[in-house]
């Protein structure tokens, strides 16, 4: 089984949602989502209770190796029309880069 990091998980859409879509549950499995909205974790916990959940990328901290893809999709409150539309002024808009490696 190839383990997937979320990052900025949403409900799952990207990466846990994305994976069962495509068909591919039998080969990727998401091991760690990383999101920070109450909401959208009380949504990943229904759907995947055994999968952890960390609250913030600004804390969270993995080991290279640790995980075989990390999956990560833009974080869309400055972006999303249901946000505060302020684009790429809103400081979340720049958490993206706190996956990159250093």
């Amino acid at each position: 089984m190839i383990s997937v990091l979320s990052l900025f998980s949403g409900i799952g859409g990207l990466c846990h949602h994305g994976i069962s879509a495509a068909g591919l549950s039998h080969k990727f499995q998401v091991r760690q989502f990383v999101e920070i909205s109450p909401y959208a974790q009380s949504q990943l916990r229904d759907e995947q209770p055994q999968t952890p959940i960390h609250p913030d990328i600004n804390t969270y901290h993995c080991h290279r190796g640790q995980f075989d893809i990390v999956c990560g999709g833009f974080p869309c409150s400055g972006t999303s029309n249901s946000g505060n539309r302020k684009g790429l002024c809103d400081p979340r808009s720049a958490l993206w880069k706190v996956y990159l490696p250093s």
